[in-house]
């Protein structure tokens, strides 16, 4: 098997069927890029956790198992869940205070601009 890593057209077509298998067929083409920085910090963050796991696991050694990929995985789901709670009230605050509407401004207040020149 060839270890080489996959070249970045590659990947890029590898996205862009993904995105057809999911019926996406209009798009920017800068969406593809998008969705592979996405990818390449969500892998970065997930190996990071996973490798904090390692350590904590076994301190003599620094090697990443797949339980522990598993693991820091599950945490990150678990911290989406949570953050995805928040971000409902979040939204229901702002639908609350959005729906009073802003006082009216008083004539004698603020800069007094010209009338419009037609």
């Amino acid at each position: 098997m060839d270890s080489s890593p996959p070249d970045v057209k590659d990947v890029m077509e590898f996205v862009k069927n993904i995105l057809r298998e999911n019926g996406v067929t209009k798009y920017e083409p800068a969406l593809v890029d998008c969705l592979l920085q996405l990818a390449c910090r969500n892998v970065t963050d997930l190996l990071e956790s996973a490798a904090k796991l390692a350590q904590l696991s076994n301190p003599e050694s620094s090697q990443i198992t797949v339980e522990d990929l598993r693991l820091a995985r599950q945490l990150q789901c678990e911290t989406s869940k949570q953050r995805g709670g928040l971000e409902e009230l979040l939204d229901k605050l702002a639908e609350e205070k959005n729906s009073v509407p802003l006082p009216t401004l008083r004539s004698n207040k603020g800069v007094a601009l010209p009338p419009e020149r037609h």
